[in-house]
Order: C-alpha cells, then structure tokens, then sequence
C-alpha cells in the first residue's frame, strides 16, 4: 500500500498487497522463526504495475515478481546464516570486554540487508518496466484469454508450491 501511494495508485497497492498476502500465507513459519521478507513481490508488483498502465498490467506483473520474491527471500535466508556465523566471533569480544564489537557487528548486519535491498530494488525497478514494457501493450491484453487473472493464478499457484516445497 506504501508504494501504492508513492506510485499514485493506493487501490492497486492495496489489492497487490493483499494477492501477495494471500500467496506467501502458506510458507510463514509460523512461532518458530522470524519470517522472510517478503515486500519485494508486493513492492515490485505493484511499481511495475503503476508504470505499465495500473490494473490492466496487474496480472503480468504479479507474474512476474513473484520468482524475485522468492529469490530476495533467498537471499534473506542466505544473510541469516552468514550473520549466525558471526555469533561466536561477537560473543568471545563480549566475554573478553570489547562491548563495542556488538554495536559494530549489529551496524554491520543492519548495512548489509539495506545495502542489498537497496541494489534489488535500483537494479529490478526499471529492469522489470523494460522487461515487461512491450508485453504490457494494450494490443497484447487483448489477445491474452478473457480470464487472463486465472490463469496469472495458475501460475502464481505453482510459484507457491515451489515455494512451500523448497
């Protein structure tokens, strides 16, 4: 809804935001872990979605953003198990009295996942409007089938089971 917004477009955000929702509910880990992030299929879907034409694009760039957010939450769990791997090194600077190696280890990790959402975000925003630009144009809408946002479901139905299997 926040990228709707800046974007110009609360209504798609919203209803992007909630298809997303709806997708990534079944592989939440539910009182065992912290989640993935999961915005950048929302983010991108609905950017992409504001700057191809709003609603008619919808399905196409929900398409299309959900593998990227499956592979931003890929690299989550990749940063996670980094990050656990400095726990031994944060802790014997601890013990020893070096308190401060714990604000430079927690400043490391919080400039890190910026760092790498900030490159996402910069590389896939227009990458994905240049991508998807020519099979955004009105006459290719009017030869997708007339249920166009099943299929896109089919498709994203699929993407989840992956997902939730992987």
């Amino acid at each position: 809804t926040a990228v709707g917004a800046v974007s110009g477009n609360v209504l798609l955000g919203l209803a992007a935001g909630a298809i997303i929702e709806l997708l990534w509910v079944t592989v939440i880990p539910v009182g065992k872990a912290i989640p993935p992030d999961g915005t950048a299929a929302a983010a991108l879907t609905v950017y992409w979605s504001c700057q191809l034409g709003g609603f008619p694009a919808l399905g196409l760039a929900l398409a299309a953003a959900v593998p990227f957010g499956i592979l931003f939450k890929k690299g989550d769990f990749f940063m996670r198990r980094r990050f656990a791997g400095w726990n031994n090194w944060i802790l014997a600077r601890v013990e020893s009295g070096k308190s401060p190696a714990l604000c430079a280890a927690i400043a490391a990790c919080i400039s890190l996942v910026f760092l790498k959402s900030v490159c996402f975000y910069l590389i896939l925003m227009p990458l994905g409007v240049w991508m998807l630009r020519p099979a955004a144009n009105p006459a290719v809408f009017s030869i997708l089938p007339a249920h166009w946002l099943a299929v896109t479901a089919g498709v994203l139905g699929c993407s989840a089971v992956y997902e939730s299997l992987s």
